[in-house]
Parts: structure tokens; sequence; C-alpha cells
């Protein structure tokens, strides 16, 4: 079976036909084992069944792939810290929402403090994920008859201190990857690195987030092929738009039925546009930086700079993280206003329509429990 992979590499995972990619989590595995050599935990003999996503399909999907509702979604037990010669950070943070919406942005900003790293679209959340997933499919009986079934969160909990493991001198890291609000990914987070993990979450408008994208078209010389370019844009449960707006819902319920816990911060395009000084007091208060020793670090608004540039055309949108050096709402006008086609318009009354209508939360979104058994 495989889960449809998102655009930039995010969630939804893969497991099953493809062998290769297996043999490497294997490497993985064997390394992490060896080098972290990590005692084992107790655990709590309770478990918690799978929660089940709502309301998310897959459309267009072939027999090789199933959904996260598929798939069980149990939570892992917490990991002791790992030893601190193999950290290569003190706390990890977690930047997801919709694209178009200031993550570029916010990371550049975020950058401009020496004590954070920021970088582009991360992998993270994906080998991460596969990582659980080839345990759960592939070798969970080889785990379990080695008695190391306790060994999985301290894996996952690794891989992000390997992956970053050339910052310098970075205590925190912001890792960028829409796919953070997903259901299973939250369990997972939860279970293996920090029942308590932040995660601020990017939102914007949908038609402003298809008049950005129309805009970049353009200046990649796709103009020509909006009309039939953006109305696939906003297919339901498509990359990169829709399931990241998905993602977003899901998570704005299950905050809203769990207002206990404090996992995601949403935070307005507009209001990182228009109020940067506030918008940066508001995340740095959430995610817990500022202390006695580390009062709230003076950003330049007027000078903003991508200080971890990535490779732009890997994704083939040359211009996509691109960050203006003044931050400041942009106002277009001329050939610069984006005219949308009716049908375009037709699909995001629609999607705005469904997304209003979303604001009940779900009977069945209890908190994820991260102290609780691997279900096997």
């Amino acid at each position: 079976m495989v889960v449809s992979s998102l655009l930039e590499g995010g969630f939804t995972g893969t497991v099953g036909s493809d062998i290769k990619r297996y043999k490497r989590f294997s490497c993985i595995f064997y390394i992490m084992t060896v080098e972290f050599n990590v005692e084992p935990i107790e655990t709590s003999d309770v478990m918690i069944e799978g929660l089940q996503t709502p309301d998310l399909k897959t459309k267009d999907t072939s027999d090789s792939e199933v959904v996260c509702s598929d798939i069980s979604c149990s939570t892992l037990p917490i990991p002791p810290p790992l030893p601190t010669r193999f950290q290569s950070f003190q706390q990890m943070v977690c930047l997801a929402g919709v694209p178009r919406a200031g993550g570029s942005l916010l990371s550049a900003i975020l950058s401009q403090n020496p004590r954070i790293y920021a970088g582009g679209t991360s992998p993270m959340c994906q080998i991460m994920w596969d990582t659980y997933l080839s345990y759960q499919d592939k070798c969970n009986r080889e785990f379990s008859s080695n008695y190391k079934d306790h060994f999985l969160p301290q894996i996952i909990s690794a891989i992000p201190h390997v992956f970053y493991h050339d910052i310098s001198g970075a205590e925190i890291v912001v890792d960028n990857c829409r796919s953070w609000t997903q259901e299973c990914n939250l369990n997972m987070l939860r279970g293996s690195m920090d029942p308590n993990i932040k995660i601020i979450v990017m939102e914007r408008p949908v038609q402003e987030v298809i008049e950005s994208y129309a805009r970049l078209f353009s200046q990649n010389h796709m103009g020509s092929a909006l009309d039939s370019v953006l109305p696939q844009l906003l297919n339901p449960n498509t990359e990169p738009i829709l399931r990241a707006f998905d993602g977003i819902n899901w998570a704005k319920q299950w905050s809203m039925a769990n207002p206990l816990q404090n996992n995601f911060l949403f935070v307005a395009y507009e209001d990182l546009v228009t109020q940067p000084k506030t918008t940066l007091q508001r995340i740095y208060e959430f995610c817990g930086w500022i202390t006695e020793e580390h009062p709230m670090f003076v950003h330049d608004f007027n000078n903003v700079i991508t200080k971890y540039p990535v490779n732009e055309t890997v994704h083939g949108l040359v211009g996509q993280f691109r960050v203006h050096p003044r931050v400041e709402k942009r106002v277009y006008s001329g050939d610069d206003v984006i005219v949308l086609s009716e049908e375009v318009k037709e699909k995001l009354r629609d999607i705005e329509t469904f997304f209003t209508q979303q604001t009940t939360p779900p009977e069945t979104a209890p908190a994820p429990e991260p102290d609780m058994t691997i279900t096997l």
C-alpha cells in the first residue's frame, strides 16, 4: 500500500510496494540502534486504538494507495531524552499550514535570531512517518523477537537530531512541513518527541492563495495555462492547497475539542505582514522562547533575508520561496491583478462554504495519550 505522497515531501507516508525505500530505513534502524544504544524504558499496559481522520477522502487514488484513516494511528510510549552528546538541538518546533501563507517569510524572520534554525520545506515528517510505518508493516516481528519494541520512539525521535546535526550554534529547530497538522503526525509527534510539541500553523484565505499561485505561474511563463491549471489546484483533497486546508480544519476541530492541550498556534498571513512585531511576540510566548536569560529577540522587519536558502529548481517553480526584504502587505494593480475564471470562482465559493460549515468540534477527537503502548 502506498499513501499518496505530498508535494514538497510531507506526510502521508509510504508502505508496502517500494522495497528499495525500506532498505534505506532498515539502515536507519541499524544505525540508530547501534549508535544511540538507548536503554529500555517501562511502558504502560494500556493501549489506545487509532483515531480516524474525519471526512478525508483521497480522489483518483490507485489500488495501491490508502489514506490516513485506513492506517492505525496508535500512539507511542514517551521516550526518555536522548543522551546530551547525541542531541543536535534542544527544542523542535513545527511549522505547518497552507502554501503561499508566509511560511518562508516567517522562517526568514525567525532565523535572524541566532538561537533558531528555520530552513526550507523539510522531509522530516515523511522520514519519521515512513520509519513508523516500516515498523508497523515490515519489521515489528523482528523488533518483538529481540524485545526491542520500546526502541521505536527513540529511533523516531533521534532522526531529526541526525538530520539537523550540521546546524551550528542553534538551540531551536523550526521544521517546516505542511503535513504536521495531520492527525497521525500529531500522534507521532506527541508520542515520540514531546507531548507538548508546538506547531505553528500559517493561514490565508483560499482565494488569496490561488491568486498568489497564479502570479507565481505567470512569473514562470505559465500564464497561458492558468485557466486549466488553477481549477486542478482546487480539487478536493489534493496537493498542495486543499489537503493543507483539510489538515488545518482538523487541527482546529481537535483544538476546540481539547481546550486544555496547547499544541497548535494559528497565525494569519494578514497578521504577519501587517502586525509583525505583535505576531512574533505571540509566537515566542507560545513556544516558550522568552525567559529571564533570553528576553524577546528584536527582529528587523525592514531587512529580511533568507539565511538558509533552498534549491528552488528542485520544486520546479522559481520564486516559490522568495521573500521580500521589507515585511508589509503588498498591493497589486494593473497587470498584476489576477482575474479568475468563472470555474475557479465557483470552486472557491464551494470551498469557502464547506470550511465555514466545519465549525463544530467532532465528538470523536479525544487528545492522543502519548504514554500509551504501541498497538501491535
